[in-house]
């Protein structure tokens, strides 16, 4: 039988609006960490168990029955010797969607279940106005899901209970394992097929690879190489290097860049011309290492992965 290990399980925590991403990103993030050799279990949301099996009433009359059930899969992870656990469902919010005038003592309850373990929380955010929504499987709709986000911000800000936002993108689950100084996870490298604008009435479908190429002294993606490649031809690869200030080089010079840029500063880097992703990375870094981009981003911070 498996002895407790000794302190408190770790809980990543993901908070954020239905159909916002959460279950995915935990996903993500179980597998990266499994990938690392880490010590960790994936905690399922027992309420999305309640909504297929046509048991909606029961996430509000009886939260308390739903907490115990959450708790139980936590406690059994933790009881079985695992440093971490990844949900999509804390504890928290168990309490968060009970009705105003359950018991009394609920709320201290959940606080005191939820303290006995050590609590990593992200509030994972996309926009759910312009993307796809999936409505099975939940019982709130698009609309409702917004307002759940503005009242879940301001649960967790009465509760002071801190949070780290998490984006929702193909990097998210990276971005939270690297915050967790466990080792660095391998160099992200994802594919996806989409189509070039220029070519778009023909149908010419691209190979999009994503790498990284940087990240900054907290181990956040900083800059990253997109490399398209023409499925099925000839033709050469196209890349370009894009940073988090929107700036796009690729080997023929296009740039684009913020309104705070100088038109000096355009026009510096309209002129180059690189045969390498390093290439266009190395200048725009010893471009922008002076005082003026210090002050809004530690240059001295980014390093090459």
């Amino acid at each position: 039988m498996t002895s407790k290990r000794s302190g408190k399980l770790k809980i990543i925590n993901l908070f954020g609006a239905p159909g916002v991403g959460k279950s995915s990103v935990a996903a993500g993030i179980f597998w990266l960490m499994k990938a690392q050799h880490c010590s960790v279990e994936l905690v399922s949301e027992y309420a999305k168990y309640l909504v297929l099996s046509g048991r909606k009433w029961q996430l509000t009359e009886e939260q308390v029955y739903l907490f115990a059930k959450q708790h139980h899969k936590q406690f059994v992870i933790e009881r079985s010797g695992y440093e971490f656990g990844v949900t999509d469902s804390p504890l928290q919010l168990c309490q968060f969607y009970a009705p105003s005038k359950y018991f009394g003592s609920f709320e201290p309850l959940v606080d005191e279940a939820s303290e006995a373990f050590e609590n990593i929380n992200f509030f994972v955010t996309r926009d759910l106005e312009a993307g796809h929504f999936e409505e099975r499987g939940r019982t709130q709709g698009r609309a409702e899901a917004l307002e759940v986000e503005r009242q879940m911000r301001a649960f967790l800000a009465r509760k002071n209970i801190p949070y780290t936002e998490l984006p929702v993108d193909m990097l998210a689950p990276w971005r939270v394992v690297s915050s967790l100084n466990i080792g660095q996870p391998p160099v992200p490298e994802f594919a996806a097929f989409g189509l070039e604008t220029s070519c778009m009435t023909e149908h010419k479908p691209l190979l999009v690879m994503t790498y990284l190429l940087a990240v900054d002294g907290d181990g956040s993606p900083w800059a990253t190489l997109e490399r398209c490649t023409r499925r099925k031809s000839a033709q050469p690869d196209r890349w370009a290097v894009r940073t988090p200030w929107g700036g796009c080089l690729n080997k023929d010079a296009i740039f684009e860049y913020e309104p705070s840029s100088s038109s000096r500063d355009a026009a510096f880097l309209a002129r180059a011309r690189f045969d390498t992703p390093e290439q266009a990375l190395d200048v725009w870094l010893k471009h922008y290492a002076h005082e003026r981009m210090q002050s809004e981003y530690d240059i001295r911070g980014i390093r090459l992965v």
